[in-house]
């Protein structure tokens, strides 16, 4: 099997569009909670253990992901859809 020019600019692409999606929250979310009188403590809370978390989780699900190989397709299409509706949750409410 080739791998393509476009099977590069694919990769590539939804390499960004994940990452995007992952970490366009915390300094719009910090903002809107800011916005509706949250407190400060409340705010540093909730992004710490969003920091937190993924320190905590990214490297496990990475290994995990690497051992099963067999549905990583499906993980990564998963984790899309899984962004995509947290981001549309996020504009609408």
């Amino acid at each position: 099997m080739t791998i393509t020019r476009l099977d590069h600019i694919l990769f590539l692409a939804s390499v960004f569009c994940f990452w995007l999606a992952t970490y366009i929250y915390v300094p719009i979310f910090s903002l809107y909670l800011e916005q509706i009188s949250f407190p400060y403590a409340a705010i540093g809370i909730i992004l710490g253990s969003y920091g937190v978390l993924q320190v905590a989780l990214r490297f496990p699900l990475g290994v995990l992901s690497d051992r099963l190989r067999s549905i990583r397709k499906g993980l990564y299409v998963s984790g899309f859809v899984i962004a995509a509706i947290s981001g549309l949750i996020l504009v609408f409410f």
